[in-house]
């Protein structure tokens, strides 16, 4: 009787306990990433790929955006047109004085801006689209092979130029506009970011750029 009894009270307590073990834990709830500071590396192209490396911070303001500022170094942004007329100059120079001479140069670029990017601010993996304005400084070297850094002589003597510098300067500051798509990871306090930049520079002669960087940081 006592066994007939325990037979029936067993499958009672297993068909109690289905619905326990059955009942899943919580799923963890994504990170937010509320802000972010990330160093960035990578390349710029203008009429070659330079180097370019910088520092961004952003924050959330929304569930679908965030703001950020963002502060970049270039190696070189000169233009095909300004590389073309130092090649013209030294062939010139050189059949006018039977002396070689052979110019390169480079525009250095620095420049800050501020803008909004637009996705997911929470989950692993996070695709954003935005832009943003600001402002860029270009400055001007030009060297010789035997001479070596010619820059105020050949703009002050020469006065040749492509008009993104005004000739006879060596400096230039423009107004600067970015478009950017990309994608970050985020887990727990670690971000990354690969993000494509296209830059369009205005005042006098019009510029524009592709970059391509990769940013490691700190989300918190």
């Amino acid at each position: 009787m006592r066994v007939s009894r325990l037979m029936m009270v067993v499958p009672c307590v297993l068909l109690m306990s289905v619905p326990v073990f059955a009942q899943q834990a919580p799923a963890a709830p994504a990170p937010t990433m509320q802000r972010y500071v990330a160093a960035l590396g990578g390349a710029a192209l203008s009429s070659d790929a330079a180097v370019t490396m910088g520092v961004e911070y952003g924050e959330r303001v929304s569930k679908h955006a965030g703001a950020f500022v963002n502060y970049q170094y270039y190696d070189d942004l000169m233009s095909s047109q300004m590389k073309d007329t130092l090649t013209l100059a030294g062939t010139q120079i050189t059949s006018a004085t039977r002396v070689t001479r052979t110019f390169s140069g480079r525009d250095r670029g620095l420049a800050f801006t501020a803008g909004a990017k637009f996705g997911p601010t929470s989950g692993g993996v996070q695709p954003f689209a935005g832009g943003a304005v600001g402002g860029l400084n270009l400055r001007r070297t030009i060297t010789e092979a035997s001479l070596g850094d010619v820059t105020a002589s050949f703009a002050s003597q020469t006065g040749l130029g492509d008009g993104v510098v005004t000739a006879g300067q060596t400096t230039a500051t423009k107004a600067l506009v970015m478009g950017i798509v990309g994608v970050r990871l985020v887990k727990k306090q670690s971000y990354v970011d690969v993000t494509y930049r296209y830059g369009k520079a205005f005042h006098g002669t019009t510029i524009d750029f592709s970059q391509v960087t990769v940013g490691l940081g700190v989300a918190f």
